[in-house]
């Protein structure tokens, strides 16, 4: 057993880099799309595509980033579809239907 005052070989190590697309604030952008949703019936169009627009660009950005880094194309598909579906595609569509859902739950007649 190591005493506590050794140097532990994590010391030595260089830290890994940091995916600025996964490990940073920028991996919100990817979900500017569910604000977009959430206000649709708040905001004007070009606000409500824009958010679509950040989202988008945010899933582009990271591919092509993982492709950047070796050049990998099946990895940078890879990351394509997973963070199209897992950050644009999917949350948007269930935002988007509870919002109908809600709209149309508040302008009923009870």
């Amino acid at each position: 057993m190591a005493s506590p005052n050794a140097a532990s070989s994590d010391a030595t190590t260089p830290p890994a880099s940091v995916d600025l697309y996964r490990d940073t604030p920028v991996r919100f952008l990817g979900y500017a799309n569910e604000l977009g949703e959430s206000f649709k019936p708040l905001i004007p169009r070009v606000a409500y595509f824009g958010t679509y627009g950040v989202a988008c660009a945010y899933v582009a950005a990271d591919a092509n980033d993982k492709y950047q880094r070796d050049g990998d194309v099946a990895r940078g598909v890879d990351a394509l579809i997973w963070q199209a579906l897992a950050s644009v595609i999917v949350p948007g569509f269930v935002v988007n239907r509870v919002v109908a859902t809600a709209g149309r739950a508040t302008t009923r007649p009870m």
